[in-house]
């Protein structure tokens, strides 16, 4: 006669799967960072940033330093908050202390 012998259930399984899901997530927000502002908004930012000089190699660099920069450290829906406060003709503190973090990091 063969024993039949019942199986415990994994204990295992639950934790790796939790730990698989929130590796997802964060890949998920690595990735939607990592895509950064809409094309226009950046193409709007060096063409303000560029100013009178479009044709200036140098200039150019440094302004995608700078969207670049800024990227990285604010999300867009806050950039985009405060390019409607400008536009109404407000002054954005937050948004002038990026900028000039950004062009220090950019070599200004």
């Amino acid at each position: 006669m063969a024993s039949t012998r019942q199986q415990k259930p994994c204990l295992t399984t639950g934790p790796r799967i939790m730990v698989a899901l929130a590796l997802i997530f964060i890949l998920a927000g690595a990735e939607a960072r990592a895509a950064g502002y809409p094309r226009e908004t950046v193409d709007a930012f060096i063409a303000s940033c560029q100013g009178d000089q479009p044709l200036n190699a140098g200039q150019e660099a440094y302004c995608r330093c700078m969207i670049g920069v800024l990227q990285s450290r604010v999300p867009y829906v806050r950039f985009s908050e405060w390019e409607r406060r400008v536009a109404a003709g407000e002054r954005v503190p937050e948004l002038d202390e990026q900028v000039r973090e950004a062009s220090k990091e950019c070599g200004r």
